[in-house]
């Protein structure tokens, strides 16, 4: 009024779902040898999230578990790295584990999770170990398999395209 022009500026964002949805949940490296980061996308941006990553061998014991609150300005988190030691500060061994990453909104208490399987090697990256993990993943079949066929097109880029599985 009177030519005193004032501007105001508000800053929203609408969300239609009250759920948490989990896509592209990998961890990277994987295979690991010393460390690796769990990603994963979500439709929660800007809220606090809190994370659980709990790792397990094949038979279902938990080897190492984290707990974090994460806060991510998109919708991607990188947050949460792993250095291969269980909860008792060891280095597990090499082989085939499972981790089951569970997020939960701290605004609407939903949650969601997932269970992906993580390769260990061993610190020298043996070959060996390497394609062991590839043989058992192709003789429990379904998706094992499917993951077995990623592991044998990275065995290249770890070990060279001269090494051969026997």
């Amino acid at each position: 009024v009177y030519n005193n022009p004032i501007t105001a500026e508000i800053q929203f964002i609408v969300v239609g779902d009250e759920s948490v949805t989990l896509k592209n949940v990998l961890n990277y490296p994987n295979p690991f040898v010393s460390y690796t980061e769990f990603w994963f996308s979500h439709n929660r941006p800007f809220e606090p999230l809190e994370v659980q990553v709990q790792v397990m061998t094949i038979t279902g014991k938990i080897v190492w578990t984290k707990n974090q609150t994460v806060v991510n300005e998109g919708f991607l988190s990188r947050d949460i790295i792993w250095d291969g030691k269980d909860d008792f500060g060891d280095r597990i061994g090499k082989g085939v584990y499972a981790y089951k990453l569970t997020v939960k909104s701290t605004l609407t208490n939903k949650k969601a999770e997932k269970i992906e399987n993580v390769f260990k090697l061993s610190q020298n990256r043996d070959l060996k170990s390497y394609c062991n993990i590839i043989k058992k993943l192709q003789e429990i079949g379904g998706d094992s398999a499917l993951i077995a066929e990623e592991l044998e097109k990275r065995k290249e880029a770890l070990f060279g395209k001269d090494n051969l599985c026997q």
